[in-house]
């Protein structure tokens, strides 16, 4: 799919989804990005992560999504370069909330104004304010089958709780297994001297 972008004065957006080898060599001949975090955006799920150089740095982020019905949970990766004046966001398929974010910023000069203001920490912080609370609505989730599991437990209906516990322990395991590595990422993005960088 062709790069989409969204440039206003000094910073300019480029979107990519459903990433494939066009888009892999656009990068490779717009910017000087480290081959190793190339070969991140090309392969396989990676862990939540954030690598620091001098004139950018690249953040990765598991997105969960989750199947109410089945109450299985996928990975959605997230991969983010940023500059002084660029931010690339790279994802295999749509996710949704951020591209409801793209095109709201297409779309709307007002918004576009807003959004680009400052600068492209801002637009970060834009883009994981629109695609995190939306991603964690699992925890509702799990806290409304806590619940009622503490329920059957007082009202005596043990047999059937047991086989509720293990399922919802197994989707425990599984978004701890996405929020431990996500938030050392987070704490080590809120500790960078951006300033140098961006």
């Amino acid at each position: 799919m062709a790069v989409r972008n969204i440039k206003n004065q000094n910073i300019t957006w480029h979107y990519i989804t459903d990433f494939s080898n066009s888009d892999l060599n656009f990068l490779k001949e717009n910017f000087k990005f480290h081959p190793l975090d190339l070969k991140d955006c090309a392969g396989e799920l990676q862990r939540s992560k954030i690598d620091t150089y001098k004139n950018y740095f690249f953040l990765i982020l598991q997105l969960p999504n989750f199947d109410q019905n089945s109450k299985r949970i996928s990975i959605s990766q997230l991969y983010i370069f940023i500059g002084k004046n660029y931010l690339v966001t790279i994802t295999k398929g749509k996710i949704k909330p951020l591209n409801n974010l793209f095109y709201k910023i297409n779309n709307s000069q007002k918004t576009k104004d807003e959004v680009f203001s400052q600068s492209t920490g801002y637009l970060l912080y834009k883009i994981l304010d629109a695609i995190l609370p939306q991603k964690w609505r699992i925890l509702s989730f799990l806290d409304h089958e806590v619940k009622k599991i503490e329920s059957d437990i007082d009202e005596g209906r043990g047999k059937r709780v047991v086989f509720e516990i293990a399922a919802l322990r197994r989707l425990i395991l599984q978004i701890k297994s996405i929020l431990d590595p996500q938030r050392l990422t987070i704490n080590a993005l809120s500790r960078l001297n951006v300033a140098s960088i961006l």
